[in-house]
């Protein structure tokens, strides 16, 4: 079987900076001389994984302001095959902080400046050119202000309606709205999911509170029932949630201890893809987006596999 060509979609690029401490404390000066600057966002660390699993991809995003040839020297770097349009918008920085002492991660995430109003056109133009030429589309991630909400529903239209294979890792309104066009896959973590369909409940991004799993796993069968999408819900280091045979299975995942958790769950979706499109099972696919997952999280930049 030919390798699926995947066309991977984030609406918001991003630099990550990366900065190993000795320890974390607040209130007080933290020196690092372990520091690196990257490339990351969903959309990225997705085309990343898949192409560090062989697969073929390329990833579609906007740039704009003054750090747009940066960026796209880092993509050169990377070697990952893109495709872009002129936004007119500085490229965000996000900021990791690893603490080596208790071994954990910490993310400072600036919210994206607005897109000029013309990018939605530029954006849908070129997505439209690149979708015959893909077998599936992976959307992940938030949209930087400036979109329509239906920018996100109308590309799941289009490429269901072109016969490809849709992943999703949204959540909020681009999620409720896409999934009438029925898309294949939705894979939020707890959080996203809960916020999403039950936006009053109280949630942690790392605890899953007892009274909430029950509803949770209501509506993956709900969701299942009606547009015969399939939930795969990741929660870090607690089983994953899937739909199996139209009913939700749990799958444990493998115990490690981090390094940097950032990109892990790209890192799930991109093997996860890469079992379905060579028609593996869906348990095939949530055990390799686990291993991913954990492969990912051994790493000290995001996005990337290591060695086995």
């Amino acid at each position: 079987m030919s390798k699926a060509r995947f066309l991977v979609v984030c609406l918001n690029p991003t630099f990550q900076k990366t900065i190993v401490l000795s320890d974390l404390l607040e209130n007080e000066v933290n020196r690092s001389s372990n520091y690196h600057l990257n490339l990351a966002g969903k959309g990225v660390n997705t085309a990343r994984i898949l192409m560090q699993l062989g697969e073929q991809v390329r990833h579609l995003t906007h740039l704009g302001g003054s750090l747009s040839d940066y960026f796209l020297s880092l993509i050169e770097i990377d070697k990952i095959p893109f495709l872009w349009v002129e936004s007119g918008s500085e490229i965000r920085t996000c900021y990791t902080l690893l603490n080596s002492r208790n071994h954990t991660t910490t993310e400072i995430v600036e919210e994206p400046e607005a897109v000029l109003e013309s990018t939605y056109e530029k954006m849908l133009a070129a997505y439209e050119g690149a979708l015959p030429h893909f077998d599936a589309v992976i959307i992940a991630g938030t949209k930087a202000p400036g979109y329509p909400e239906s920018v996100i529903p109308q590309m799941v239209y289009s490429a269901k309606n072109q016969g490809k294979f849709v992943i999703l890792d949204i959540k909020g309104a681009d999620l409720l709205n896409s999934l009438e066009y029925k898309p294949d896959i939705i894979k939020p973590n707890f959080s996203e999911f809960l916020r999403t369909f039950y936006p009053d409940a109280e949630q942690g991004e790392h605890t899953i509170h007892p009274e909430y799993k029950d509803f949770v796993i209501e509506q993956m069968k709900i969701i299942n029932r009606k547009f015969n999408t399939i939930s795969v819900i990741t929660s870090g280091a607690n089983p994953t949630l899937f739909i199996e045979k139209n009913q939700v299975s749990a799958l444990p995942v493998q115990k490690v201890v981090p390094v940097n958790t950032i990109g892990s769950g790209d890192a799930f979706t991109a093997g996860m893809a890469s079992i379905l499109a060579s028609g593996g099972s869906i348990r095939e696919a949530v055990i390799k987006g686990q291993e991913c997952g954990a492969r990912n999280a051994l790493q000290l930049l995001p996005g990337t596999l290591g060695n086995k």
